[in-house]
Parts: structure tokens; sequence; C-alpha cells
């Protein structure tokens, strides 16, 4: 069953005796459209094209063209600084706390 295509289920119907008396055959629709499935395989394809570092499409952050026309971008937070403060509570070593650090063209 790919992506949600119609599915079919059997029913078997018994008398009180424990006889087959017959089957009914109940075919459900697909909850996915055809554009659901375009999308999905899109995202799909879009993923893949992702560099696993900054998420950025490889043929833009491994150009070398761009190189120079990057710049860091550091954030914290809040949430996470409370979370990785738990996290830091339950095990051994020091950690930066709630940070977070990706990349952005400038």
């Amino acid at each position: 069953m790919w992506l949600g295509e119609p599915t079919r289920e059997v029913v078997e119907h018994y008398d009180p005796a424990g006889t087959l008396t017959g089957r009914s055959v109940i075919t459900r629709p697909s909850p996915w459209t055809d554009e659901d499935r375009a999308w999905l395989l899109a995202h799909l394809v879009e993923q893949r094209e992702a560099c696993p570092g900054c998420g950025l499409p490889l043929d833009e952050c491994r150009d070398p063209k761009s190189a120079g026309s990057w710049t860091p971008l550091v954030d914290t937070c809040q949430a996470c600084v409370v979370a990785q403060a738990e996290m830091d509570n339950q095990t051994e070593g020091p950690r930066r706390r709630g940070v977070y650090v990706g990349v952005r063209r400038i």
C-alpha cells in the first residue's frame, strides 16, 4: 500500500452454529489525494538535497562561489536553557546550555 491506496477488508459472516454464511468486501478510499502524494514526494526530494549540517540546499551551501557570503547565527532559547540544565543534572560533565548554532546568508 503506497501512501494510503484504497484498502479492502473481507468480513466473514457466520450463523449461530458457526457455519460460514457469506462474505462482505469493504473497500475504503485512500485518505491521500494525488496532490498529497506529490507534496510528500517533493518534500522527500528537498530533504535528500539538503545539507545534513545546516539544512540548506546543497547547491547553495556547497557552492565555492558562496564562500565568504555566510555568517554564523548564534541564538539562545530560554526554554532549551531550562531543559538542558535538567539534562546536565542527570548526567556528568559540563555542557553549553541552550545554545543553537546555525547559519544565514548575509
